[in-house]
């Protein structure tokens, strides 16, 4: 009877890790910036990953803070044909260097240059699996907020 409430007790618990996992994972419209839909996702589970941006209705640019969290959703995307372009914010690449089809820029300001005059429809997704990727999201919202006040 132990071993029955242990193992009940087991899968309870597993199924509360997943249900939490899924809660984290969460995906937000952040308006539009240079006539584009922007939307952020922390922590995006990587068996929504690709589906989601399918799903999408225009091709997507993914932005990311972080080489690691980049290569992470490469591997999990078995078809690179809906996703537009790559785009790394990292001020410590020198250069602004093209990394592996990847664009680098240093900041989101020269982010908003590449963006400016952007004529196709796309999706501009900036996705962060790390708890500095999520700080970054916020310094995001707020630079988003500056820019459509202005």
């Amino acid at each position: 009877m132990k071993k029955i409430l242990n193992k009940d007790s087991q899968l309870v618990n597993e199924r509360l890790k997943s249900l939490s996992d899924y809660a984290e994972s969460a995906i937000c419209p952040q308006g539009k910036w240079h006539g584009l839909d922007v939307f952020t996702w922390l922590k995006p589970l990587s068996l929504h990953f690709e589906s989601t941006i399918i799903a999408f209705p225009f091709p997507v640019m993914l932005v990311y803070f972080d080489y690691e969290c980049l290569e992470k959703s490469r591997k999990v995307i078995s078809s690179h044909d809906w996703v537009f372009s790559y785009f790394l914010i990292d001020e410590a690449i020198i250069n602004g260097e093209d990394l592996e089809g990847v664009v680098v820029v240093p900041d989101l300001a020269s982010l908003s240059q590449k963006l400016h005059g952007f004529k196709t429809k796309a999706i501009v997704l900036f996705i962060s699996y790390s708890e500095l990727g999520n700080k970054n999201i916020g310094k995001l919202i707020n630079f988003l907020n500056s820019e459509t006040s202005k």
